[in-house]
Formats: structure tokens, sequence, C-alpha cells
């Protein structure tokens, strides 16, 4: 039966008897990285050197980095290299990154190494560092972790003997595995899941719900044929009225008109649990906006990450749109403005307008020529029933995916609680 001792620290109030406590200076040896200059391109042009950023430490193992420096980089620098094997570990930005590194390799001054010893199970570490780590971490007035080289070396650790190190390493490689397998196999079925949400709306605000009524050419490449009463016509032929406010950028207040920031944008606004951390005064918010927004009108992200973001204002209130974020006005007559929602969902659509205007990395939507892309056109009535459709067999979808990534969640914090419980002595393995 396994017996226990006082540990006299915070985050761990007991302990194995056979484990030690030590501070990090006393039981790894690790090199610190560094980053040469990033204006000097003698550093990085036609590197030989692999160079491991926070970014390569994307899996437990890494050996090719997406950077390369030079032999002048590494010389300037006073850089050391890190053996291969050693775990690499990021204590800046991105904290709690972690891999193997198959090849020796320079690092940047945002990871350190812990290079292999005799007394030293690797992969125990591997598990261990990330619990052991964060609760030796300080906090900064936003609640980040944050280190320092005085605050890693004097870090407590608990130190198992080796063998127990090998044990409990075997144990969650086991359990890890499966659990991996069990995420990665639920993470498929909700990409089946998403395509097939995918495949609905392409084919109902495409070819409509009737399965038997007549076609026609659209001469659009991303749909080819429409049911023969559908309507084509540009976008901008749609809209009562347009702001784009990609290259203007109002003056910052703390208080007035709220600023609606491109976070706020999914799917639609619930303007009682909106967060607002900007404002504006009166007078800017008269000068920038010029309008307000109204029931019914679409929010649309135009660059980098959350491009194709899009929304639908629920009621009238007085809001300023950040730049990137364009701001559409339909007809109501003739588009219900819920069916462009669906239409820039579809990967058909993205993917035709990326082509189509030689983008070969989209990071930006030119306004001027989205609107003059054409889109199929239902009588306003069919378009009814088919977002009545739509918002029935998505949501079942929606609903279906929520619930898998519940389960996900679930397993990842059992398997960080398994992990700490492990790491940490609580259980008996």
């Amino acid at each position: 039966m396994t017996t226990f001792k006082d540990t006299n620290i915070k985050w761990l109030l007991k302990i194995p008897n056979d484990w030690e406590i030590k501070k990090l200076k006393y039981i790894f040896t690790y090199i610190t990285g560094a980053t040469p200059s990033s204006w000097k391109s003698e550093y990085y042009n036609w590197g030989n050197h692999n160079w491991i950023t926070i970014s390569d430490l994307d899996w437990r193992y890494t050996w090719k980095s997406k950077n390369t420096l030079t032999d002048k980089a590494v010389q300037d620098s006073n850089m050391r290299i890190v053996p291969k094997w050693s775990l690499l570990y990021s204590f800046k930005l991105s904290v709690w990154q972690m891999a193997f590194v198959s090849e020796d390799t320079y690092t940047n001054e945002a990871i350190f190494a812990v290079l292999e010893k005799e007394w030293l199970n690797l992969n125990f570490w591997y598990y261990a560092l990330g619990s052991y780590f964060i609760s030796n971490a300080n906090e900064n007035i936003y609640w980040a972790k944050i280190f320092n080289q005085f605050v890693i070396d004097n870090w407590f650790l608990i130190v198992p003997t080796l063998d127990t190190q090998t044990t409990i390493a075997n144990f969650l490689d086991s359990k890890t595995d499966k659990i991996s397998t069990f995420i990665k196999n639920k993470k498929e079925t909700i990409k089946l899941l998403q395509e097939q949400k995918q495949s609905i709306i392409h084919k109902a605000a495409t070819k409509g719900i009737d399965e038997w009524v007549e076609m026609k050419d659209s001469w659009i490449e991303w749909i080819w044929k429409i049911p023969k009463n559908w309507k084509i016509k540009r976008l901008k032929y749609l809209l009562i009225d347009t702001v784009d406010n990609r290259w203007r950028t109002p003056e910052v207040q703390i208080e007035w008109i709220p600023l609606l920031e491109v976070n706020a944008i999914n799917k639609t606004i619930n303007p009682n649990t909106l967060k607002i951390t900007k404002h504006l005064s009166i007078d800017n918010y008269k000068n920038f906006v010029r309008k307000e927004l109204n029931v019914w009108d679409i929010l649309f992200v135009t660059v980098w990450a959350t491009i194709w973001k899009t929304c639908i204002i629920p009621k009238e209130f007085n809001y300023c749109i950040l730049q990137n974020i364009v701001w559409f006005r339909f007809n109501k007559k003739n588009f219900n403005s819920k069916l462009f929602l669906y239409i820039t969902y579809v990967d058909w659509f993205r993917e035709y307008y990326k082509l189509k205007n030689k983008i070969n990395t989209l990071d930006s939507i030119k306004v001027s020529i989205f609107i003059n892309e054409y889109l199929p056109i239902p009588e306003i009535k069919e378009q009814e029933k088919i977002i009545k459709y739509l918002e029935k067999e998505t949501n079942l979808i929606d609903m279906a995916i929520s619930k898998i990534e519940s389960e996900i969640q679930l397993i990842e914090e059992y398997k960080d609680s398994l992990i700490y419980n492990a790491v940490t002595g609580k259980i008996n393995i």
C-alpha cells in the first residue's frame, strides 16, 4: 500500500514517500534557443540548419522545421545545438506546447529543450511537465501564464524513481493512445456530418427541394443546372445598400456607441449577451457609419482567418461596424437574406470565387468584385420553403455535431485528469 508524505508546496499537498521534490535546475540539463534578427536576410535565406519554432510543435514528434537558419545566424547568435530525442517545451506565447525532436536542431527563444539523462525517462516528463509547469507559473494581469529564466530554474518538480517514471509513462502511453483513437474517430464523424451539411445546403440552395422539377443550364460554373423557373442575378442587384469599412478605422472611445468587432460575427447576434469592449463618440459614429443596422441585415467578414464569416441582425440596434466587416441590406421583396448565409457557407461557392479571381492564398475578399457574382434566385415563397427546410436539416446536424464535441471535451478533460493524477502519484499504477 502506498504511503504519502507532505510536500509543503501549495499546488500539491502530498506525494508518495519514495518520490522527491527538487527544483528544475537540479534535475534537468536544458538549452534555450535564440531568434536571430528577422531584418537580416542573410540569417534565413538558403539556410541549412533546422530551426524549430512553436508552430513546429504540432505533434508528439517533430523533425523538419518550417524555417531554417544559415551558418552566419547560428554563429552570430551563439546558438547551441539541441541533440535529437530531446524534449522541447514552449514557455512563451503559446505555452505548454511539447514535442520530441528526432533530429539535431536549433530552436527559437520561446522553447527550451530538456536533454536526455540516465536518471530521466523523457516519456514520463512529456506527460508530467505540463502539470508541473503550469502549477509553477506566474500570471499577468490578464491571467495568462508567464515564465522567465529565474522562474524556470526554480520550478518545483515531483520526481519519482526511474522505474516509476517508466511504469507511469507506459501506462499513460497505453491509455492516451486509446483516447486519441477515440477522439480521432469522433472528429472523423464530425467531418462527415459537416460534409453532409455542405451537400444538403448546396443541393437545396442551387436545385431547390423539389426532386422532380424541370432543370435548365445556369451558365454558372459552381452550379451548372438550376430549376427552370429560377432566375440568375448579380448580387449587387439584390442589394438595397452596402457599406464596406475595409479602409476606415474609427477613433475608439471608452463609452457611447458600441463598436461591433469580428469576434461577434457568428450566424446571428444576441445584443443581450454581446460583450462590447470598444465604443465611439456619437459625433464619430455619425461620421463613420451613417446608417443603423436593421432586422435581416447581413454582416460579412472579408479578411484573414475569419473570412466568409457571416451573421444576420435579429433586431434593430445602434452599433458601429469595425473595419473589414461588410454590411449588406437586401431587398426583402425579392430576396431573403437568410438564403445568402446558406449560399456563402457552401465550399463550392467559396472555391469558385477563389479560383475565378486567381487567388492562391485567399486572405481577402474584394467587395467590388464579389457583388458582381451571380446567384441563383427562386421565387420569394420558394426561398422561404428552402430556408425552412435547411433550418430543420442543418439544426439536426448541428445538434449531432455539438453532442460529439461535448463528448470530445469530456474525454479531453478525463485525459488531463488521468495524466495529472498519474504524474502526481494520486493513482496506484
